[in-house]
């Protein structure tokens, strides 16, 4: 009570001694602009308040007797995007637009009272200039369901006290940015999030605050619904088995793999049924038993999920590649009639037929062959 009864004290004296009192943003982004208000709780002569910007005259603003206000700085009677005036000239108001560099700028409020002359009062404002923020995507927008993806929200700015704040699929954070300097001006904030088909048409929003002016900026999430399968690209064999597997990644709880194809030089040879990894169940595994040059060729895994009632399919390719096997099939230059076959390993404890002597085939020796294999065999009418 006491703390209320000198407050009330102190405020008494001052209205009876006669102020003015000048109030404005104290931290501006440079090029906009910061409102001005200046009031007294005596009416000044000429019912005129006197701003002044780093020393210099900005404006004067005068309560006509029309009841219309009046700007210096605009030559014309005050608009109200611009400036104003109360109805008894207490209280007067005009826009200031901040070109200054970074740095503070001193403005200062002045009214002539009856009683004690010329009162003023000033204010200090920080003028800070950056740039954005601006927010991206790695990989870029749309994303694919089952994927991680980064999202990179950049400023340009000389200032050092920055924040970021996110809100984005979930995940609100608060951070300063020291560990995200890029140079002396770039700073960056990064996030990331696994993304699924719930996140599509969600809003991430990426906000700064530099020196307590704030500004952010948003995007909309999309999200492709076909799923993403992962493969090794090539597979080698000798003459042992061989598995060959494929992942699916997808955010939709309806998919799986359809059946495995085996195609040579882009010809469909056979299809084959893979097995589903139970631990994952996101895996199918093809097994080839034998690694001879019958299994090698392309392996095709074809996957899919369903989307708002939509089957979508992909597939991936995986290159099967037998060691140490030559298997040509053309004419022999010295019997152009007949068709040779080279030579390849044999298969577990089998011999490959043409390594075995055979009446049924002729065994042409071509030394000048740059193949590893020398004994090749003909087939015979």
């Amino acid at each position: 009570m006491d703390k209320i009864i000198s407050y009330l004290t102190i405020n008494a004296i001052m209205i009876s001694q006669g102020s003015v009192l000048l109030s404005a943003k104290r931290h501006v982004k440079r090029y906009e602009n910061v409102v001005l208000n200046c009031s007294s709780d005596t009416i000044p002569l000429g019912k005129t308040a006197n701003l002044e910007v780093n020393g210099k005259s900005f404006t004067a603003i005068t309560l006509l007797s029309t009841g219309e206000c009046f700007s210096s700085i605009l030559r014309n009677q005050c608009t109200p995007d611009v400036c104003a005036c109360s109805s008894r000239g207490v209280w007067f108001s005009h826009i200031y637009d901040v070109v200054q560099h970074v740095g503070r700028i001193n403005i200062t409020c002045s009214m002539i009272l009856k009683v004690h002359g010329s009162s003023s009062d000033s204010v200090r404002v920080n003028v800070i200039d950056f740039t954005g923020p601006t927010l991206r995507t790695d990989p870029e927008l749309p994303f694919k369901a089952g994927t991680t993806a980064s999202f990179i929200c950049l400023t340009d700015t000389l200032s050092t006290n920055i924040q970021f704040k996110w809100e984005c699929l979930g995940n609100n954070e608060t951070m300063s940015v020291k560990a995200g300097l890029l140079n002396s001006t770039k700073y960056s904030s990064v996030i990331m999030n696994d993304i699924n088909m719930n996140h599509d048409g969600n809003i991430c929003r990426c906000c700064i605050n530099v020196d307590g002016i704030t500004a952010e900026s948003e995007i909309s999430v999309s999200i492709i619904s076909t799923p993403i399968i992962q493969s090794t690209e090539i597979v080698t064999c000798n003459s042992s088995a061989v598995n060959l597997s494929c992942i699916i990644k997808t955010g939709l709880p309806l998919y799986g793999f359809n059946l495995w194809t085996h195609s040579v030089n882009g010809i469909q040879i056979r299809t084959l049924n893979g097995s589903m990894n139970m631990m994952n169940g996101k895996e199918s595994i093809l097994e080839v038993e034998t690694c001879s040059f019958q299994e090698a060729g392309e392996y095709t895994c074809n996957a899919w999920n369903t989307h708002g009632g939509t089957s979508l399919v992909v597939n991936k390719n995986i290159s099967l590649q037998v060691n140490n096997v030559i298997h040509i099939i053309g004419p022999h230059e010295r019997c152009p009639s007949i068709p040779i076959y080279h030579s390849a390993p044999a298969s577990g404890n089998t011999p490959n037929v043409y390594d075995l002597p055979n009446p049924g085939y002729l065994e042409v020796i071509d030394d000048a062959s740059s193949y590893i294999s020398t004994n090749h065999y003909a087939e015979i009418d």
